[in-house]
């Protein structure tokens, strides 16, 4: 995740993650991701927020 991003969307519900399959990233990763609780992560201050401009 610090090499590539992530978009974390909060629907409300636990956890969850996904992807596709893509030639430079291990398909066991995501199984291994499954493994993930959200105490597990933590909050990385980026600066202020931009607002997304709507057309």
């Amino acid at each position: 995740m610090k090499k590539y991003g992530i978009l974390l969307v909060d629907t409300g519900a636990d956890i969850f993650n996904s992807g596709e399959h893509h030639d430079l990233r291990d398909d066991n990763d995501l199984i291994r991701m499954s493994n993930l609780k959200l105490g597990d992560f933590e909050v990385v201050y980026t600066g202020d927020i931009t607002p997304y401009p709507h057309e």
